[in-house]
C-alpha cells in the first residue's frame, strides 16, 4: 500500500470507546504516511467514554445507526438501508483505494459494485456476543460469511480465529496479533510479593468471571479487587464487600494507577469468543512491569515469561495465597514490547497488502 494510496477505514465501534486494535492500527497507517479517513459508528452513551484523541482530527467522522437498531431487526434493517446510501455517497467522494472494516455487518453498507479493494480485519468471533440462534447472531453469521468472501485481505488476531476460517470457509486469512500502543516504560517497577489488592483494566462484559472473583474475596478476607473501564450493556457488577468499581480511567493514567496495586488481573470466562481472543490488555499490562494473573488458555499462552496463569478458582485462590514473584528481567519485558508494537504489526499488514 503506497503513501499516496487512499483507505476508507470503517470502525465499528465509537472512536472514544476505551482505545483498542482499531484506533492504533488507523492511527498505525497514517504514521506511515498513507491517507486515511476514519468513520466510526457514534455511541449515544457517552458517559462511560474516554478521549482518545490528542489533537483535533480533520479525517475523523462519525456515522449513526438509529437509536435502537441493535434491538429491533426491523430498525436494523431501516438503519442498513440508510447506511449503505450514505456509504454510497463518501465513497464516490473520497473515492478509495481501500475500504478496511472492522466488523462484518459492515460489509452491508459497501456496494457490490467496487473498484477499490476490501480489507477485512477480523478481530472477534463475533457472533458469540449473541446467544446462538437469536436474530443478532444469525444477522452476524451470514455478514461474517459474506465479508469474508467478497475480502481481497481476511486478517485475524489469533490462530484460533484463523483455524476456524480456514475450516469453515475455505479461506487463508493472514495472522495479525494485537499488539502494545503507546510509550515503552523504562521506569522498573517493584511489586510486593504478598498479594494485598488486584486491578482489572478493559471492558466489563458478560464474559467476566465474577464467579472465580467473588470466590477469591470470600476465601481470602483482607483482599481487594478493583475493576476500571466501561460496562457494556446488560452487565450487572455484583454487589460484594471488597469489589469496587472505579469508572472509566484514560488511556494516559492507567500506569500510575497500576503502581499502587499488587498485581493486574484478567479474570475471563472461556467460551468461544475469549477462546479466539488475543488480548491488548496483556501487552499493556507487561508494559506496566506488575505482577499479572490470567486464566489460561492457548492463544495467552506465550505470555508465560510474564504471567501467572491459572485454570479454576482453587488456583486463582492458591496463587494469591502463596504470593507472587516477579517471573521476568526488565532486558525481557522491553524486547517482548519492542517486537510487538502496533507498529510492527502495521508493517507486517503492509507487507501483505503489497
Amino acid at each position: 500500500m503506497a503513501v499516496n494510496k487512499k483507505v476508507l477505514y470503517i470502525s465499528h465501534i465509537d472512536w472514544n470507546w476505551i482505545k483498542q486494535r482499531p484506533q492504533f492500527i488507523a492511527e498505525g497507517l497514517e504514521d506511515k504516511n498513507i491517507n486515511v479517513k476514519k468513520m466510526y459508528q457514534f455511541s449515544f452513551s457517552r458517559k462511560l467514554l474516554q478521549k482518545n484523541g490528542k489533537r483535533v482530527d480533520k479525517n475523523l467522522f462519525p456515522f449513526f445507526k438509529l437509536p435502537f437498531s441493535n434491538r429491533s431487526e426491523l430498525l436494523n434493517r431501516v438503519s442498513t438501508h440508510l447506511l449503505k446510501l450514505y456509504f454510497r455517497f463518501v465513497i464516490l467522494l473520497f473515492k478509495p483505494d481501500y475500504v478496511w472494516l472492522t466488523h462484518p455487518t459492515l460489509i452491508a453498507y459497501i456496494p457490490e459494485n467496487r473498484s477499490f479493494k476490501l480489507i477485512y480485519d477480523c478481530m472477534d468471533d463475533n457472533a458469540e456476543f449473541h446467544e446462538k440462534n437469536c436474530w443478532q447472531y444469525n444477522n452476524i453469521t451470514r455478514f461474517d460469511k459474506a465479508c469474508i468472501n467478497s475480502s481481497d485481505y481476511v486478517f485475524c488476531t489469533s490462530t484460533w480465529l484463523q483455524e476456524k476460517i480456514a475450516n469453515k470457509h475455505n479461506i487463508k486469512a493472514s495472522l495479525s496479533r494485537n499488539a502494545f500502543g503507546g510509550k515503552i516504560i523504562t521506569e522498573e517497577v517493584i511489586p510486593p510479593a504478598e498479594v494485598r489488592n488486584m486491578a482489572y483494566f478493559g471492558t466489563i462484559s458478560n464474559w467476566f468471571d465474577f464467579e472465580s472473583i467473588l470466590y477469591v474475596l470470600e476465601q481470602i478476607p483482607d483482599l481487594t479487587v478493583d475493576l476500571y473501564g466501561p460496562i457494556e450493556s446488560g452487565v450487572i457488577i455484583p454487589s460484594a464487600a471488597r469489589l469496587n468499581y472505579r469508572g472509566v480511567a484514560n488511556h494516559s493514567e492507567l500506569f500510575s494507577i497500576s503502581k499502587g496495586y499488587s498485581c493486574l488481573l484478567m479474570p475471563f470466562t472461556l467460551n468461544d469468543l475469549v477462546l479466539g481472543v488475543d488480548p491488548v490488555k496483556l501487552y499493556e499490562y507487561v508494559n506496566f512491569g506488575n505482577n499479572i494473573i490470567s486464566v489460561q488458555y492457548v492463544e495467552v499462552e506465550r505470555f508465560s515469561p510474564f504471567v501467572h496463569f491459572y485454570n479454576t478458582k482453587d488456583e486463582l485462590k492458591n496463587i494469591i495465597i502463596n504470593g507472587l514473584g516477579k517471573k521476568y528481567t526488565e532486558e525481557q519485558r522491553i524486547q517482548f514490547i519492542d517486537n510487538n508494537s502496533w507498529s510492527n504489526r502495521v508493517d507486517n499488514i503492509l507487507s501483505v497488502i503489497n
